[in-house]
């Protein structure tokens, strides 16, 4: 039985796999998306991201077989003011066809999910994860939820374990979980935060098969990680009423009929036929995976480094934490406190002010200050989580193009 280190309230059933801590909720800058600025942090022997990476980084599965029409379905960002701006593509095609519309700025270095540790952890013999098709804080995709339970429940006396993966968007909004755990599923809150990169590859490296009833990076991932994928089950399409609220394409609605089409039923069966079968009858496509996550443009160490803006920062964190260790080997540690004491009030105020914080339980209203002037908040945990994204991440901030 494999143990499970997630926090309360994120699994709902018991003898789930290992899986890295959830972190704070996912929002940030382009390139920080599902905590992939961390992950090449960390790549790079960062503990944490030196400064935000430059430019767009692709986060999502856009499959070699699909065409190469409009560069925005590669990012889902607008970008008729961003030509000048630096684009990480997943492959030299996608790099190709961008510069051939005037990106001049553009690398292909494999998605950030190329960049993760090598998950450590063993296979278990019939197992099956189902990751139900997912939606996005803005839409509601259309699903036949009763009829793709059942049609998992029927997999039952095919393999010795079948849990339930379903993402954070979708666990948030409360859909899919009820019903599969009404069905004795196991379920696992899924991508949709700053360790979802980890997650999910410690789910694919754990689970022999993963199934899927939707278009989604998961197919790709999966496979990438020597899992045999599947579709199966009531396929969930992708309408034009499911996204029409979406802000991209609220801001490009001619790209919605593009998206219905591609992500449908009928499309996929014409690009991917051969992962349309049993779950048990389902082969490892290891090869294929890697090459369409990128596996093969990843880079080293120092090219990323270089690449995002952080070989000078190294060297300088480097010098900068050799110089204190020496100074602080040199001081007595009385001397040193008490240096601490008289320069740093303020910071030494902040940080009393942060640990009171902390301590407070979940749910308590309170009162602090902020920039000087008084703030009240309802939850002291979601204030410091606030505070993180915005102040010290800068989740929010942009650059004005006009």
């Amino acid at each position: 039985m494999m143990c499970n280190e997630q926090t309360g309230g994120d699994v709902a059933g018991a003898g789930e796999p290992r899986l890295p801590m959830l972190r704070t909720p996912l929002q940030g800058p382009y390139t920080a998306m599902y905590g992939s600025d961390l992950v090449a942090a960390r790549y790079c022997g960062f503990a944490a991201p030196p400064s935000t990476p430059p430019g767009l980084w692709m986060h999502g599965w856009y499959p070699e077989r699909w065409p190469l029409d409009r560069p925005e379905m590669l990012f889902y960002v607008t970008m008729v003011h961003l030509r000048d701006e630096r684009y990480w593509v997943t492959t030299e095609r996608q790099a190709t066809f961008m510069r051939r519309l005037g990106f001049s700025r553009v690398r292909a270095i494999g998605l950030p999910i190329v960049y993760i540790p090598e998950p450590q952890a063993a296979r278990e013999k019939d197992s099956l994860l189902v990751m139900p098709a997912h939606s996005l804080p803005a839409n509601d995709r259309a699903w036949a939820t009763e009829d793709y339970v059942a049609a998992i429940a029927a997999l039952k006396p095919d393999f010795r374990r079948i849990s339930v993966c379903v993402n954070g968007h979708d666990w948030a909004k409360g859909n899919w979980v009820s019903e599969f755990r009404a069905a004795g599923f196991a379920v696992i809150r899924g991508a949709g935060d700053a360790s979802s990169l980890e997650r999910v590859a410690g789910l694919f490296t754990q689970f022999e098969s993963v199934t899927t009833n939707g278009w989604g990076s998961l197919i790709a991932y999966a496979s990438a990680f020597g899992a045999k994928v599947s579709f199966y089950g009531p396929f969930s399409e992708v309408t034009v009423e499911s996204i029409k609220n979406v802000p991209f394409f609220v801001d490009n609605p001619e790209l919605m009929a593009v998206e219905s089409k591609i992500y449908g039923e009928s499309y996929g069966r014409e690009q991917l036929p051969e992962f349309f079968c049993h779950p048990a009858e389902a082969v490892q496509r290891v090869d294929w995976g890697r090459a369409e996550i990128g596996l093969q443009n990843k880079v080293s160490p120092d090219e990323l480094r270089h690449l995002f803006g952080w070989a000078a920062w190294g060297r300088a964190t480097s010098k900068v934490q050799e110089i204190a260790s020496r100074t602080r080997t040199a001081i007595p540690l009385r001397v040193r406190a008490q240096l601490s004491e008289a320069v740093t009030p303020a910071l030494r105020g902040a940080h009393r002010e942060r640990d009171r914080l902390a301590s407070m339980a979940a749910g308590v209203p309170g009162k602090t200050s902020l920039f000087g002037a008084s703030f009240e908040f309802l939850d002291a945990r979601a204030y410091l989580d606030g505070c993180d994204e915005w102040f010290v991440k800068e989740a929010y901030r942009f650059r004005a193009t006009s």
